[in-house]
């Protein structure tokens, strides 16, 4: 049986969970890994460069056996991890060398989404932007939400599928498109995740964009009850590892049944500043909760697929809530079927 860990293993468990239901306010010598977590919510990522959208990169996150330098990063990744719990007084035995080993499986890569500053001229509809005037098919109406009080729809963004880095592409279920996001800024309070009449999300196919490139009609607008956003032209995906949030890692244990790893929360709670959830507008990598966890199910029980996640970095002119998180879940079966939930902080 493995040994238990030290004394100072629960009491820092403690202190971690009282942080972050208390604003995630640092706390005396354990504040250093609270400090990293909200870093991680209110930067926009500086320091690694952007990489253009036509470009395929090696995933940071990578795992791969045939990757030398993802294995070297692994290994260094271990060797800070086991320096943190030996500072913590926390025992290295087999079972915690094999949550290591678990909690590496885990790692994924995420894109944080670049945008420039607004430019002198409008982009045309079909370009890669956040805000502005999105593509609609000829003839189309400005979409609008439904329910007692439809309203125009606020754009936020639309990327071209077929440009995004590979790994990315697999998030949509299909290679080649333009993916669009709409959603109504009088977010839902009630039935987020089942409630589908306040956004639209789509992805308009190669032949429907050529169609609506060449329409001698002029497209819809959203009219006086609606906004249009700051126009931003894309710019490119600046490729960043992610680990799942700390809400999630319970929830994953019991699915990969690891639950009977005694060790195993106090080992993710005391690597929390290690393993960063990226905020801000991102592809891919796993939801920046602001709350608890709230996942897309499919009546078979299987999670969906996060895909975007939205806190109104790249257009400040958005609110979700109070500093919220909007999360973009798509169907693992059904690429056209979509889920948003929203929650702030």
């Amino acid at each position: 049986a493995a040994a238990s860990l030290h004394p100072t293993a629960s009491v820092a468990r403690a202190l971690f969970r009282a942080v972050r239901g208390f604003g995630r306010a640092p706390v005396p010598a354990l504040g250093f890994f609270v400090q990293s977590r909200l870093h991680s919510r209110h930067s926009n990522s500086m320091g690694r460069p952007f990489l253009p959208a036509s470009q395929d990169v090696v995933s940071p996150g990578s795992t791969g056996a045939g990757d030398a330098g993802a294995l070297v990063a692994d290994r260094e990744e271990l060797l800070r991890w086991r320096d943190t719990l030996s500072a913590l007084h926390m025992p290295l035995t087999l079972e915690v060398e094999t949550i290591f080993k678990w909690i590496q499986s885990k790692k994924r890569t995420c894109f944080i989404i670049g945008v420039g500053s607004t430019p002198p001229q409008p982009l045309s509809r079909s370009s890669q932007k956040v805000g502005g005037l999105p593509l609609l098919l000829p003839g189309e109406p400005w979409p609008q939400s439904e329910g007692d009080n439809p309203r125009p729809m606020t754009f936020i963004w639309q990327f071209d599928i077929a440009s995004m880095p590979a790994m990315a592409r697999s998030l949509f279920g299909v290679e080649t498109g333009l993916v669009q996001l709409f959603f109504d800024d009088e977010l839902p309070s009630y039935d987020i995740m089942a409630d589908t009449d306040w956004y639209l999300v789509r992805v308009l196919t190669p032949e429907q964009v050529a169609t609506a490139e060449a329409a001698p009609v002029s497209m819809a607008e959203p009219g006086e009850e609606g906004r249009v956003l700051d126009e931003r032209p894309f710019t490119g995906w600046q490729a960043a590892t992610d680990y799942p949030y700390l809400e999630d890692w319970d929830e994953m244990s019991v699915e990969a049944g690891l639950e009977h790893l005694t060790d195993l929360s106090d080992v993710v709670s005391a690597l929390e500043g290690h393993l960063e959830c990226e905020g801000g507008d991102k592809l891919g990598g796993y939801p920046h909760w602001c709350q608890a966890p709230e996942w897309g199910v499919t009546s078979g029980g299987a999670k969906f697929l996060h895909v975007f996640q939205v806190e109104a970095h790249t257009c400040p002119q958005i609110e979700i809530g109070d500093s919220g998180t909007l999360v973009v879940q798509r169907h693992p079966d059904h690429p056209q079927v979509w889920r948003l939930g929203w929650s702030c902080c």
